[in-house]
């Protein structure tokens, strides 16, 4: 398993809700080397750097918890003068087989200052 996975949830303007599931690829490949996809809806493509906020923590994704985590993330940062510049991303680096104590999860926000 490639770590972590990212899951973002984007809405259109229509209202209709899309998660997007992205992850990150070894050092050693680039566009030009990366396996090609078998599945016409994956879409490879190179994301440029950006300054981002991440909350570790361990456990389970229960919707409540991760309501819990992401407000406190989005407090920090508002107190710490940084302005959110993106939708919350989620990211998992252990497999949903893992013991819960021990997977390691975050919650990511881009940001400037």
């Amino acid at each position: 398993m490639t770590a972590p996975i990212f899951k973002e949830l984007a809405t259109d303007e229509s209202g209709v809700q899309s998660w997007t599931i992205s992850f990150v690829m070894p050092a050693r490949y680039f566009l030009g080397n990366v396996p090609k996809p078998v599945d016409d809806r994956i879409q490879m493509r190179e994301i440029p750097a950006r300054s981002t906020v991440v909350y570790e923590y361990s456990g389970k994704n229960y919707e409540d918890e991760k309501q819990s985590h992401e407000d406190e993330l989005k407090n920090w940062i508002s107190e710490s003068g940084y302005r959110a510049v993106s939708s919350t991303k989620w990211a998992q680096h252990d497999p949903p087989f893992s013991i819960p104590a021990f997977r390691r999860n975050e919650i990511q926000i881009d940001v400037i200052v």
